[in-house]
């Protein structure tokens, strides 16, 4: 039996990467934090938190150096013992006021884009089913980074995120710019308003501009619909050869995120203003999470999760808004992507 419980010093974390069958953990370990010039040569667990601004991150190195295989049956032995609720539910009067502030921006060109986020409680999930809703997750978003992750200061939390912020691909990295969000109906053919174009764009604007400033060679996709679960988005994909990579990871990484896909145009501007509008803290979520072994980086931004708590959770939700956004739409926008594991959870019930 691996009994985590909220008074340890230690961490652990366990995750199945894209479009891959095998579960990984790095073992009981010490959390360190490292500079991003060190995290990046060393093999382990990374994570940083939204609100985290200075240049370093949370850093799990693997406990046996590398990381371990974890059977299905084996997360059956995990006990978790984790602390209180203290979350805060976002009313849907605090985000009215959120987006009104954000309009009266948006209308003045003084931002171009702003991504607004809102937590939602739900007690279908808790210490005692986590490990199972975990496992449930990799079964149904195969395509997703899904991950469980308990570290003493940050606390419980898992996800099915489907958005790479750097990942090695054989002798390639990619990125992309994933924006624009609506309910995924099968359709073969989606319809893209201007607004949602407009939003996604700024996205792939904002990583080929870096990517041409540092003259690093790289393809690019046309924007494709790409589905996430219950929700559908415009994705594109950059593709960079390793060996032009390789001098930048650390930099790329520091500099891109948060991206305008869950923050905003101008970067530092809209950063300060969803700090003063949002009324929770965003603690991982938006921030990114993910592995480095052997010097090849996969991390995701952290997307479709939740925080989880010793008898309910708390999940968190964004959606980013232009000049021509309406309020009800983007509450629902955000009700639509809280669905995409509530849709799991209650199927545990």
């Amino acid at each position: 039996m691996i009994l985590v419980e909220n008074k340890t010093k230690k961490s652990i974390a366990f995750w199945r990467n894209p479009n891959q069958s095998e579960i990984y953990t790095t073992g009981v370990n010490k959390c360190v934090i490292s500079t991003h010039q060190q995290e990046f040569q060393q093999s382990g667990f990374v994570f940083k938190p939204f609100e985290y601004t200075e240049n370093s991150y949370y850093f799990i190195p693997f406990e046996k150096g590398f990381p371990q295989q974890v059977h299905p049956l084996e997360l059956s032995d995990i006990v978790l013992r984790l602390s209180n609720y203290n979350g805060k539910e976002t009313q849907l009067s605090d985000y009215l006021s959120a987006f009104e502030q954000s309009m009266g921006l948006l209308q003045k060109n003084d931002l171009q884009k702003i991504v607004l986020s809102r937590t939602k409680q739900t007690d279908l999930i808790n210490e005692g089913n986590a490990v199972l809703f975990f496992k449930q997750l990799t079964q149904h978003y195969p395509q997703a980074f899904v991950y469980l992750l308990f570290h003493p200061e940050v606390g419980c939390w898992v996800g099915a995120t489907p958005e790479p912020l750097l990942i090695h691909q054989d002798e390639n990295y990619q990125t992309v710019a994933l924006a624009a969000s609506k309910k995924n109906t099968k359709e073969s053919h989606v319809k893209w308003s201007d607004k949602e174009k407009e939003e996604q764009a700024y996205v792939s604007d904002y990583i080929r501009e870096y990517l041409q400033k540092k003259h690093i060679s790289f393809s690019e996709s046309l924007p494709t619909s790409t589905p996430a679960g219950n929700v559908i988005h415009l994705k594109t994909i950059f593709t960079i050869p390793k060996k032009e990579m390789n001098p930048y990871i650390a930099d790329f990484i520091h500099n891109i995120h948060p991206t305008p896909a869950v923050c905003g145009l101008p970067k530092q501007q809209s950063f300060k203003k969803i700090l003063s509008y949002e009324t929770h803290k965003r603690e991982l979520y938006s921030g990114y999470i993910g592995t480095v072994k052997e010097n090849n980086v996969s991390v995701f931004v952290n997307l479709r999760c939740m925080r989880i708590f010793s008898h309910e959770a708390l999940l968190y939700a964004g959606g980013g808004l232009t000049k021509d956004s309406n309020a009800a739409a983007e509450w629902q926008e955000t009700e639509l992507k809280t669905e995409t594991l509530l849709h799991v959870a209650k199927q545990m019930e």
